[in-house]
């Protein structure tokens, strides 16, 4: 699991260092690199590792960026369930071609901004609710980078996983 907890932090880092305000963000938002990690859990391990590392990415990414508007544990819900959904299609579709990671990851992207601004909603927190960059920018982005991810990261993963293997 500790893998999984420095992935996560590494993808924290990225989001707030590397995509930084102005920089590689196209429509004005940055990707979602923390639910990169959580869906390529979900698709390598299945759901209950998907909603495992969902909830510690969730739980990271609301303490170091805040984005929730002080409500610990929003993104923590959504990526709970985002994982653990999408955790069940690892039986049912090849999940190492490139057409699949665009999709899933277009939808699953969806799925996770949806629960969270309904979340702040219900939680009667006003976020700025901008419908075409959660409906079509977040996800357009991270699905045109998540070819790209992951494969880096089942060569991060495979590498340690095959270390911890006894001979």
């Amino acid at each position: 699991m500790l893998i999984w907890i420095i992935l996560v932090s590494v993808a924290v880092f990225l989001q707030g260092a590397v995509f930084s305000p102005g920089w590689l963000q196209p429509w004005g938002v940055k990707p979602d690199l923390v639910l990169i990690v959580v869906l390529y859990a979900a698709f390598w391990k299945g759901s209950s590792r998907g909603a495992a590392v969902g909830f510690i990415g969730g739980i990271i990414e609301d303490l170091a960026v805040r984005s929730s508007g002080g409500l610990l544990g929003a993104n923590a819900l959504a990526k709970v369930v985002t994982g653990f959904l999408f955790g069940f299609l690892r039986k049912r579709f090849s999940v190492y071609s490139a057409g699949f990671h665009v999709i899933a990851t277009f939808l699953a992207t969806l799925l996770s901004q949806l629960i969270f601004f309904s979340l702040m909603k219900v939680c009667g927190i006003e976020k700025s609710l901008n419908s075409r960059l959660i409906l079509f920018g977040l996800p357009c982005y991270n699905a045109v980078i998540a070819p790209f991810v992951f494969p880096l990261l089942r060569k991060i993963v495979k590498k340690r996983y095959d270390r911890t293997k006894p001979d």
